[in-house]
């Protein structure tokens, strides 16, 4: 984390960006209990409506800027939404499951997608450093969900 947050230096900076993703781990592991504490009682879809609810002041400032015009946007935001929709129905009903440690593990996934994405989508730069953290990450949740589990017995 450290080298993709540093831009590939290893020297370890604590600003905006970095507190900003502080705030996003807090939220995430926050939402993740959440989901988890109400799973036994509520089905996903009510999770996710509730979830849909509680971000709405979230995202009602981007939805009051100007839209974009042409088809190529609006297809691309409507396939997000639904990927979005589809990844958080199949959170929710997972979590009903896993283990809050499994759970934890399979979450460190989601910056490396968001790093991906954003190399075509927001035209960043990937650099070796930031790809190295990627296979980093990806061993570390290899190790965590393959050899690091403890059989129950």
């Amino acid at each position: 984390m450290a080298l993709v947050l540093s831009q590939g230096r290893l020297g370890f900076g604590f600003g905006r960006g970095e507190v900003a993703a502080l705030a996003a781990a807090v939220f995430a592991a926050t939402s993740a209990n959440a989901i988890r504490a109400v799973r036994y009682t509520d089905n996903a879809a009510t999770i996710f409506f509730f979830f849909c609810i509680a971000g709405l002041p979230v995202v009602l400032p981007f939805a009051l800027s100007p839209l974009p015009g042409g088809l190529g946007p609006w297809g691309l935001a409507i396939l997000m939404s639904l990927l979005a929709y589809g990844g958080q129905m199949l959170m929710s009903e997972a979590y009903g499951t896993l283990s809050v440690s499994e759970a934890a593990v399979w979450l460190q996934l989601l910056p490396i997608i968001q790093y991906l994405l954003a190399v075509p989508l927001l035209k960043e730069r990937a650099t070796a450093s930031g790809l190295a953290g990627v296979m980093i990450t990806v061993a570390g949740v290899a190790y965590g969900t393959i050899l690091g589990h403890r059989k129950r017995t």
